[in-house]
């Protein structure tokens, strides 16, 4: 099944340095050929362009998603298609 996962680069709950090596590692253990995994600069745990990340900031950002979140879901529906 083609996987694609996604990171924030300020995420504080799921940090990528920490979860994404693990993350790899079962794809691969696991025989899973297709997937992509990709970390947004910038984005926080929601994907909101992010200061610092702190979930506390939350309420003072911006609501909409980066601007990159929806191209990237997008076009990778469309290569697994």
């Amino acid at each position: 099944m083609p996987t694609l996962a996604v990171f924030g680069e300020l995420d504080l709950q799921v940090p990528p340095d920490a979860n994404l090596p693990a993350m790899e590692k079962a794809f691969i253990k696991g025989g899973q050929g297709k997937y992509n995994i990709v970390t947004l600069k910038g984005a926080n745990h929601l994907f909101q362009k992010a200061t610092n990340g702190s979930p506390m900031e939350y309420a003072t950002l911006d609501k909409a998603s980066v601007p990159e979140l929806l191209p990237l879901i997008t076009e990778w529906i469309k290569g697994v298609l």
